[in-house]
């Protein structure tokens, strides 16, 4: 996506993609409180999925900040860890990212995020 007004058009690909992979319908989009998603209000509507907006201040999203600052010191600790540069920042976030959605947590029954998404369509066979 190149910019923020092309969701408009990505949003519907990516609804029809989510719902085939998953099959399963969106209920709801949590964003910020830019404008891109506005256009697609009725859209929203059409479709049954209730749009929700962050806070209006950094200061009353608490949650988020959170998850941020968890990723950020994940990505930190991987770098001086390795002894690498600050130049492969991305990398570290990216993969803070992957171990973290890996990690066990108790609001799953101690499952992984990932595993509770995909565990009903793993097929084991020999």
């Amino acid at each position: 996506m190149t910019n923020k007004s092309c969701v408009s058009h990505i949003f519907p690909q990516f609804k029809h993609l989510v719902e085939n992979k998953f099959h399963t319908k969106i209920k709801s989009i949590y964003s910020d409180n830019g404008g891109e998603f506005v256009v697609l209000k009725q859209y929203f509507s059409i479709h049954g999925i209730s749009h929700h907006t962050t806070a209006y201040t950094p200061q009353q999203n608490g949650v988020s900040k959170r998850r941020h600052r968890h990723l950020v010191e994940t990505s930190l600790i991987l770098l001086h860890d390795a002894s690498l540069p600050l130049s492969y920042w991305p990398h570290a976030f990216s993969t803070a990212a992957y171990l973290i959605n890996r990690q066990p947590t108790p609001l799953l029954q101690t499952k992984p995020h990932l595993k509770s998404y995909f565990v009903k369509f793993l097929i084991i066979s020999n």
